[in-house]
């Protein structure tokens, strides 16, 4: 399973993560990157705060260790 698609079932959550998937979800501009960095710099060019980026973090290890 893709990030991505990890991503989009954690809209449930009442967290960063959630928040972030519930984001990605409505945005159609959401990269269709394999990698971290693509994903980071999309976040970058968006000028998205510091938090947006934690939760990335946050996000892709918890995908990486399933």
């Amino acid at each position: 399973m893709t990030f991505t698609a990890w991503l989009r079932k954690q809209v449930w959550r009442d967290d960063p993560v959630g928040d972030l998937a519930r984001d990605v979800v409505v945005d159609p501009t959401w990269p269709r990157t394999r990698g971290y960095f693509g994903f980071h710099l999309y976040l970058r060019k968006l000028a998205a705060c510091e938090g947006a980026q934690r939760t990335l973090s946050q996000a892709w290890a918890e995908w990486s260790q399933r």
